[in-house]
């Protein structure tokens, strides 16, 4: 018999023999491959629109960042990539120069401070 779990918005159906899934041992949790690769390849468009955008002058040169905070997201956009952050995200709140608080997803994040290791 086919299970059906609630991924990400999408109705994934799963069964016992299907060789299109990957099992992520560490989360417990069945993902079609198809959805991997969608979410691998949105992470990396998240964290090429956050150094572009570091780079056209949109966000501060992270030269001092201060202090981050990380919890759940709220629905505000992201600093770097202008998207959601929804709330089975992360929200990576950074303070730099001491006054200005950025909004980042996880990936954006890890842009940032990559950029700041250039």
């Amino acid at each position: 018999t086919q299970m059906k779990r609630r991924i990400f918005g999408l109705d994934a159906a799963l069964g016992p023999h299907n060789s299109n899934l990957r099992i992520d041992v560490a989360a417990s949790i069945v993902l079609p491959c198809a959805v991997v690769r969608w979410c691998a390849m949105l992470a990396q468009q998240r964290a090429q629109f956050t150094t572009q955008k570091i780079r056209r002058g949109g966000l501060p040169e992270p030269t001092d960042v201060r202090a981050r905070e990380v919890t759940a997201g709220t629905g505000l956009l992201c600093d770097g990539c202008s998207e959601t952050i929804h709330p089975n995200e992360n929200l990576h709140r950074v303070h730099v120069r001491g006054f200005v608080e950025l909004r980042l997803h996880g990936e954006c994040y890890s842009a940032y401070v990559a950029f700041k290791a250039r």
